[in-house]
């Protein structure tokens, strides 16, 4: 319903055409960030901490990227800005008309060499954003590249760690980060190769995707990738002693 307000004896109704029906969110889904312009959001992503917004990279092979821009923690406006993290959310809580427990995400990242972030995550399975994205639940394979180090946590604070080790395939510019989620069971790969796997029983089984920073600083973002055609497979876990009869 359309109402006009006018205060001229002249002034007409005004008219719109009928909105689109709803649609569910389009799924496999792939963003390069090419068709936007310069500092442009791109859509279907919901910012919940920082801004994220597009740039051209100095980097040849990558083109357009998505740029987060907040160099320092902002003040306080509700508990979630005490995070001191930022966060970009992106599908569907409930991933309609899809498998949501068989889902793979994956996506290039690179910290800024001048006033960049420490680190950078890539997550699945996120529970909650707004002013409750403090405390949201999920998966968060966090990575920092000039440490040369990783951790899974089931909370976007990580405080609640399943997983943590040491990253020697790290590249110093552009890595890709990639989660498969199945069921309650999740691998993550950096850079195409094997990094870790674990068990996910306390975390939602469904939820948003998100990337973000570990802290405020430049990264940058691009080759985001969502959808459902890859299966965990088992590995030996390298923390337990396989022994192999003769």
């Amino acid at each position: 319903m359309v109402i006009t307000l006018t205060t001229l004896t002249t002034g007409q109704k005004g008219s719109h055409p009928d909105p689109p029906p709803d649609k569910s969110f389009p799924f496999p889904y792939t963003e390069n960030f090419e068709e936007y312009n310069d500092t442009e959001q791109p859509k279907y992503m919901a910012q919940q901490l920082g801004c994220f917004e597009v740039h051209k990279s100095n980097d040849s092979n990558h083109g357009n990227v998505l740029r987060q821009m907040v160099l320092e923690q902002p003040v306080y406006w509700n508990a979630a800005d005490r995070l001191k993290r930022t966060a970009n959310l992106i599908g569907d809580y409930s991933w309609e008309d899809v498998t949501v427990e068989d889902i793979t995400v994956s996506v290039d990242a690179k910290t800024g060499e001048i006033n960049g972030t420490t680190g950078v995550f890539l997550a699945a399975r996120v529970d909650r954003g707004g002013v409750k994205t403090g405390g949201a639940l999920g998966v968060f394979f966090y990575f920092y590249p000039s440490l040369q180090m990783y951790k899974l946590t089931s909370d976007i604070g990580g405080k609640s760690l399943l997983k943590s080790g040491v990253a020697q395939m790290a590249n110093k510019g552009w890595n890709t980060l990639k989660l498969i989620l199945q069921g309650y069971q999740v691998e993550g790969y950096l850079n195409g190769q094997y990094l870790f796997e674990s068990d996910i029983q306390n975390v939602p089984l469904t939820g948003f995707v998100g990337f973000g920073t570990s802290d405020y600083g430049y990264a940058e973002y691009d080759n985001l990738a969502i959808y459902n055609l890859e299966k965990v497979t088992p590995h030996n876990n390298p923390d337990i002693l396989y022994f192999i009869p003769r």
